[in-house]
């Protein structure tokens, strides 16, 4: 391959890479700003718990999805308009997954604290009464 052919290769990769970097960022954001407005961080320190679940939630459930379902092989078409539509959805699946993120986290949080001051005997007897069927809390 000539020189000229291996850079623009180069270049061509490099702009895919910030595309997709750019538009996972996009629908983190997007993701992180939607589920605080529906539920609002009570503190600092939870904000940054959201911002962090939403964000986790979003790449690491995103890809998961993009990848069972080989919706990558979408960025191989060669027309740009399908390339630029093939962006826009993954940044949107990327979206969707983020949006559990942070209530998940809030569920579990509420839960710890709902159960703080009790030891982890007290804990996994209250389990067993519920799976039995028993009192539930």
């Amino acid at each position: 391959m000539e020189p000229m052919s291996s850079a623009g290769a180069g270049v061509g990769l490099w702009k895919a890479v910030v595309w997709l970097m750019g538009l996972g960022a996009f629908g983190f954001g997007l993701a992180a700003i939607v589920v605080m407005c529906i539920t609002p961080p009570r503190t600092r320190s939870e904000l940054a718990v959201a911002l962090i679940s939403t964000l986790v939630s979003s790449l690491s459930l995103g890809s998961g999805v993009v990848i069972y379902f080989e919706l990558h092989k979408l960025m191989s078409a060669t027309d740009i308009n399908l390339q630029v539509a093939a962006l826009l959805s993954l940044g949107g699946i990327l979206f969707t997954c983020g949006l559990p993120g942070w209530a998940v986290v809030r569920w579990i949080f509420n839960a710890l604290a709902k159960r703080e001051g009790q030891d982890i005997v007290q804990v996994l007897q209250e389990m067993r009464d519920i799976n039995s069927g028993g009192k539930q809390a």
